[in-house]
């Protein structure tokens, strides 16, 4: 259905191309690198190449928090515009089919943001980082080796942060989504407190006058 598409597509579809990328980097192994071009360069240039693999992991990350910390702003002001739409809130006296429209519109915001701030959680746990560990250097291994594992590991992160990126542009999306819903209840609400103020002789609204 569209409602099925709007809320759960996004997902599937960074679902389907997460698994496509574990499943690379389960297929990846150093030896598919015994005669990969780049070991022919320096060890220094495939330590900054591994260095910037990492550094962008550690964006994804901070960008992650953000958008908690977004969903952690967002969640106050859903609360405080919820309770307007109680008994005795704004749209207390309204008909039956603006409160269910709001209600409708509620519901959907929580599920953007519970979706958001699961798939944020989510980027932080997809995988895991690879570096060199003491039994990758001289002289436990080879200089060979060594590069063989910087490559590997430079690949790997590549694609673990492609994973994390892909949950992580999904969060924020659904933040979005929610912000927006979020506006226009908001204006919903405040249409429906208009429409219900009483009216003066002279025509102006209750509200308006003060």
């Amino acid at each position: 259905t569209c409602l099925d598409t709007i809320l759960l597509g996004e997902i599937r579809a960074c679902q389907r191309a997460n698994r496509i990328l574990d499943g690379k980097m389960n297929r990846c192994h150093i030896e598919d690198f015994e005669s990969d071009p780049r070991l022919g360069l320096p060890l220094q240039e495939l330590k900054a190449f591994h260095v910037t693999s990492l550094d962008r992991i550690q964006r994804i990350e901070s960008k992650a928090m953000g958008t908690l910390v977004g969903i952690s702003v967002a969640m106050p002001v859903l609360g405080g515009v919820s309770g307007l739409l109680g008994r005795n809130g704004a749209l207390g006296g309204s008909s039956t089919a603006l409160r269910t429209a709001a209600g409708t519109i509620l519901i959907l915001v929580m599920v953007y943001l519970l979706a958001s701030g699961w798939l944020a959680l989510r980027s932080y746990r997809i995988g895991t980082v690879y570096r060199p560990d003491m039994t990758d250097l001289e002289p436990i291994a080879t200089s060979r080796h060594y590069a063989m594992v910087l490559v590997h590991s430079t690949v790997q992160n590549y694609r673990l942060a492609s994973m994390r990126s892909n949950s992580l542009i999904v969060a924020f999306n659904c933040l979005r989504n929610g912000l927006v819903l979020v506006g226009l209840l908001s204006a919903l609400i405040v249409i429906a407190a208009l429409a219900a103020a009483p009216v003066s002789s002279d025509g102006c609204c209750g509200l308006l006058r003060g």
